[in-house]
């Protein structure tokens, strides 16, 4: 699927599409209080104040086009969150291959495709293996793709007609 992203004029306009569709020119976001309270003066612009930091210090509308386009590709998308020295939030990207469980682990059905999960619920996830170490789930968003809750990584937007994209293309070129 990640071929079909980079080479197929089909796919690659498909992934296009869906960006401008679910994206367009990126989500904004504003501060508001809940109905019936008042909270203090100035907070609501020191809680925007904190929310436009964030999206600018990691360029989030662009960041949000990768999201979608990373999720349809490899059927995931992890983001892993960072606490700066100045105690704001930075959110930086992990590949899928990056999670993945070590051999020592490899026979214990809760480290499972290097997500660790609960042995008694797979949906409560308590960390993740990222290149080898065990990262905490609160620090890793993981957004799935085409898969119910209880089913570990996701399956890319064009896994089942893969095929039929690789057809399409022949058939035009010939």
């Amino acid at each position: 699927c990640r071929v079909l992203a980079l080479e197929n004029e089909f796919a690659i306009n498909a992934h296009e599409n869906r960006i401008n569709f679910i994206v367009g020119t990126g989500h904004r976001y504003r501060a508001a209080a809940k109905r019936g309270a008042n909270p203090p003066a100035g907070l609501l612009a020191d809680v925007q104040a904190v929310v436009d930091d964030f999206c600018r210090r990691n360029r989030w509308y662009q960041r949000q086009e990768e999201i979608v386009r990373r999720r349809d590709r490899d059927g995931e998308c992890f983001l892993r969150l960072f606490t700066a020295a100045d105690g704001a939030v930075e959110v930086r990207f992990i590949e899928p291959d990056q999670v993945a469980t070590p051999p020592q682990y490899a026979s214990l059905p809760e480290h499972s495709l290097g997500i660790v999960t609960c042995p008694r619920d797979v949906e409560t996830v308590e960390g993740y293996y990222v290149d080898g170490l065990l990262v905490p789930a609160r620090e890793v968003q993981h957004r799935k793709l085409g898969v119910d809750a209880n089913v570990k990584r996701g399956l890319p937007l064009f896994y089942p007609v893969r095929k039929n994209l690789r057809r399409a293309e022949k058939l035009l070129r010939n």
